[in-house]
């Protein structure tokens, strides 16, 4: 079967597809891509940013709680995401394997994503109406590229590289220091992805 005449995947039946599957997949334009794996220094990451969030939360007495890429984000335009980490508030439907209400995301950078990370999943999660906040890391070197929307629904962006500095999640009534998430962390700059802002339009 050509690739022009295949049929594309609805979400149901890629959600009911991809549980019998070892691997994570995405779903994108109707057909299933196999994500891939993370090195140490992304991973480390993920954890410390996990770790910072929940404890951060539970000592706000937030009902909220942070989720990995495990449980899936339907954007909007059909297409099923797997961000590091989203942050989604209640209610829950503990039983179900993919959501698409995320208050917060987060994307840990890699050499071979960066950029459909911050370009083209970048322009599906701000169409999520709700959402917050869309921070992208870079594991290699301290950079971290935060969007976020203003009084007026507009998006924008900022950079952090300070290690004492702290992105602000005022919606969720926490903060998110730069040192929690880069803890033993070992930053090899010349090797790996670096933030791209993508021209406002």
């Amino acid at each position: 079967m050509s690739a022009s005449s295949r049929r594309r995947m609805s979400v149901a039946e890629f959600l009911e597809w991809g549980s019998r599957q070892e691997d994570r997949y995405e779903l994108v334009d109707g057909e299933p891509r196999a994500m891939t794996g993370a090195r140490v220094s992304h991973d480390r990451v993920v954890v410390n940013a996990m770790t910072s969030l929940r404890n951060r939360l539970r000592a706000a007495g937030s009902p909220c709680d942070v989720f990995g890429a495990d449980v899936a984000l339907i954007v909007p335009g059909g297409n099923v995401r797997r961000p590091d980490l989203a942050v989604y508030c209640p209610p829950f439907d503990e039983q179900t394997m993919a959501l698409d209400n995320p208050r917060l995301i987060v994307e840990v950078l890699s050499a071979s994503t960066y950029r459909i990370d911050q370009l083209f999943k970048l322009e599906e999660y701000q169409a999520i109406a709700g959402l917050d906040t869309i921070i992208f890391i870079t594991p290699t070197v301290r950079l971290i590229g935060v969007w976020s929307r203003d009084e007026k629904e507009a998006w924008r962006r900022l950079e952090l590289r300070d290690e004492a500095a702290s992105i602000e999640l005022p919606k969720l009534g926490i903060s998110l220091p730069l040192s929690e998430v880069y803890e033993r962390v070992v930053f090899q700059e010349a090797a790996g992805p670096r933030l791209v802002w993508p021209d406002p339009s």
